[in-house]
């Protein structure tokens, strides 16, 4: 037979780990806070994604992304395109590579931020609306992760006789995500100029 400081040890054991966990999945603050509080907090603190793939396809108006399709479930969002102070001082222009499908050529078109560009014998035109050096995304928008070119990417909007058919992104680092579908023109981004 076993003594009974051997039940008595054992006991004890079980006591104080039930006592740790009990205390480790109940914190003092976080147990009177609200749950629909706590997901806004964890939503807050969490890091913006470099990932592009969830980003939206639509059209876009001053920055604010509504898109007309998802592929993540169909679901319509709201996002902002947050550039931060220190890029919107750094970075002038883009290089975006128009490739002509049907003639099999290449242009590089260098377009200041905020500008159009009129693609020769053809009745489309870029206007190039943000340019992230870092691209990254949240819940709550878009924005650059820092000011170096770890992944960039250049919101834009094209247009057809003056009329807008596309608002969206080019990745340098991912060209097919969420590309631009045309039968004629294909677009990448190819290059991002400092001011002098």
């Amino acid at each position: 037979m076993k003594s009974l400081n051997y039940y008595l040890r054992s006991g004890l054991i079980l006591l104080c780990c039930a006592a740790l966990i009990g205390l480790a999945s109940c914190g003092k603050e976080e147990a009177k806070k609200p749950a629909q509080e706590q997901k806004s907090a964890a939503a807050a603190a969490k890091p913006a994604s470099p990932c592009p793939a969830g980003g939206n396809q639509g059209e876009q108006h001053l920055g604010a992304m509504s898109g007309s399709s998802n592929p993540h479930g169909g679901v319509k969002r709201s996002h902002a395109v947050v550039v931060p102070e220190i890029v919107e001082k750094t970075w002038k222009s883009v290089s975006i590579k128009i490739t002509d499908k049907q003639n099999k050529t290449d242009e590089l078109a260098t377009i200041n931020i905020g500008d159009t560009y009129k693609i020769p014998n053809s009745s489309l035109s870029i206007k190039v609306l943000h340019f992230l050096p870092d691209f990254a995304m949240n819940s709550f928008g878009m924005t650059s992760n820092s000011n170096d070119p770890e992944n960039p990417a250049v919101n834009f909007e094209v247009m057809e006789n003056g009329k807008k058919i596309f608002t969206g992104w080019l990745f340098s680092k991912f060209p097919d995500v969420h590309a631009f579908n045309h039968e004629r023109y294909k677009f990448s981004l190819d290059g991002w100029q400092q001011k002098q």
